[in-house]
């Protein structure tokens, strides 16, 4: 979801407070984009031409559209791919910044180009983080990363898999490369084989990160981190490991899974390591890569 993305780089500039962030995104789950915004932004009305339509709107008990081919502005079948465009996640948080009273298009557009400019974003890149397509959105992200396809992929992999059980709207970070990590929690299991490697769910504080996890596999609530919520994740990492395993032996990769790992005190590991960060409903989880 672009919002989530976004929407942090306004909050770290101070243009939205994070109640306002957090507004905005539940607003954009629940919204679809207005005919107008999508029309002006695809470029098959002008800003002039919506607003006619639009005060039209109030005076008239019509739809958009349908008042759009009357004026002739639109064709029945520009309104019909308008409407299936409805829950883009770029226009859905432009909206409703717009509808905030927070910003116009115009500022979005100059704030688009500095979080660009700052991450070192091509055009592309902005419109990969735009699909709110998972895939498309960790593959900007991996792409920054000099590291090799094969924790590339396993990466992807997972991101996948937090969308598919966790948090539909996980938000990934640039891959770190470091040689110490240290964590007050830690789940994790190793690989042997072809090519081995350790991964680790990790977080700091009062975890809610890995509890999140843990509920959406145990379907309960937890008020700290325990061996239940470490065994959770575990057995979260262990499916997802199971997936990747297959799909390397289908590549010729033989890899086998080793016995998971619970540390639920500080842990410090030193090595040639790869930290991705993953935002399980704006809290922190780390994904630790040993290699």
């Amino acid at each position: 979801m672009f919002g989530i993305y976004f929407g942090e780089f306004l909050k770290s500039k101070g243009i939205i407070s994070d109640v306002q962030y957090k507004d905005i995104i539940d607003k954009c789950q629940n919204s679809r984009v207005k005919l107008g915004l999508l029309a002006t932004e695809s470029g098959l009305m002008s800003a002039e031409q919506a607003e006619e339509v639009n005060t039209l709107q109030k005076q008239l008990d019509k739809r958009f559209g349908d008042i759009a081919v009357e004026k002739g502005y639109l064709t029945d079948g520009q309104v019909s791919f308008l409407l299936k465009q409805q829950g883009d996640g770029y226009l859905l948080f432009v909206q409703s910044l717009d509808e905030a009273g927070i910003m116009k298009m115009d500022d979005v557009q100059r704030e688009l180009n500095s979080y660009a400019a700052e991450n070192g974003f091509t055009e592309d890149d902005i419109e990969e983080i735009k699909s709110s397509d998972v895939d498309r959105e960790v593959k900007v992200f991996l792409n920054k990363a000099d590291i090799e396809d094969f924790y590339k992929e396993y990466i992807a992999l997972t991101a996948r898999f937090i969308v598919r059980f966790v948090d539909p709207n996980v938000r990934i970070g640039f891959v770190k490369k470091v040689n110490s990590y240290e964590a007050d929690f830690m789940s994790k299991q190793g690989f042997e084989g072809d090519k081995p490697f350790t991964v680790s769910f990790a977080a700091n504080g009062d975890g809610k990160a890995l509890r999140l996890v843990a509920e959406s596999l145990l379907k309960e609530p937890f008020d700290t981190v325990d061996l239940d919520v470490l065994d959770a994740n575990c057995e979260f990492i262990n499916m997802n490991n199971g997936l990747f395993a297959t799909d390397q032996h289908e590549s010729g990769i033989s890899i086998d899974m080793l016995p998971p790992e619970m540390k639920e005190t500080k842990e410090k590991i030193e090595g040639n390591m790869l930290v991705v960060p993953m935002y399980i409903k704006g809290n922190l989880l780390e994904l630790v890569i040993e290699i």
